[in-house]
């Protein structure tokens, strides 16, 4: 991505014009985050299941 010039933007909605590294640093955030969700979901999960059993 270095050979990319910063001043080319894109546009997202609510953060404004984002470069491609903070595009992939901002991917990566959000990646991050729905692994977290999963992890928290799948705890849940199988608490609930072993209240089942």
């Amino acid at each position: 991505m270095e050979h990319i010039p910063s001043h080319y933007t894109a546009k997202h909605p609510r953060l404004g014009d984002l470069t491609a590294a903070e595009w992939f640093m901002l991917a990566e955030m959000h990646y991050r985050h729905h692994l977290h969700q999963k992890r928290r979901l799948d705890e849940y999960l199988q608490l609930q299941h072993s209240d089942i059993m």
